[in-house]
């Protein structure tokens, strides 16, 4: 597909191919692999002028920040993305949301943390989105610790908080 792309100079569908190839190797783990497809596909998109399109990929470049340890740059893309997500009013900024969480529990602020995956649960059903496998294959690296605790009748009401937000 990708030189077909390339001769129609289609540089979105161009970029889509190194965003998809980029999940496929989160999947199977290869956080440095995936993290370099997601950078050359925001490369072709922006190249292309087709930025808008950027905000899922810049929200999996987040996720493999978060779980690098490179929250400035998590920090920096998700930020990014939801920006692009609120002006395209697209529902998947949930799973944006749901980095977030990840960086803020990373930040160790915990009661941000699970207000913002209150907020992303809450949030998938409605817009009938499923997330994609990499959000399951690259957990935080807070994720255990947050489920030990993430069961607390405080936290609960917390992450409850959290659900009312909805987008437009």
């Amino acid at each position: 597909a990708l030189p077909l792309w390339q001769e129609l100079s289609d540089g979105g569908m161009e970029a889509e191919i190194p965003h998809q190839m980029g999940l496929l190797a989160g999947g199977r783990g290869e956080l440095s692999t995936a993290e370099n497809l997601f950078q050359r596909s925001l490369d072709l998109r922006y190249d292309a002028d087709s930025g808008d399109e950027a905000h899922i990929t810049l929200t999996f470049l987040a996720a493999i920040k978060v779980s690098a340890g490179d929250l400035g740059a998590a920090r920096s893309a998700a930020n990014e993305s939801l920006e692009l997500g609120r002006r395209l009013g697209d529902r998947r900024t949930s799973w944006t949301i749901d980095v977030c969480s990840w960086i803020a529990a990373a930040d160790s602020e915990p009661e941000r943390a699970l207000i913002l995956a209150g907020a992303a649960a809450g949030m998938p059903a409605p817009a009938a989105t499923t997330p994609p496998a990499l959000r399951q294959a690259v957990p935080p690296p807070c994720t255990p610790r947050a489920r030990r605790h993430g069961r607390a009748p405080a936290a609960v009401a917390r992450r409850e908080r959290g659900r009312p937000v909805r987008l437009p």
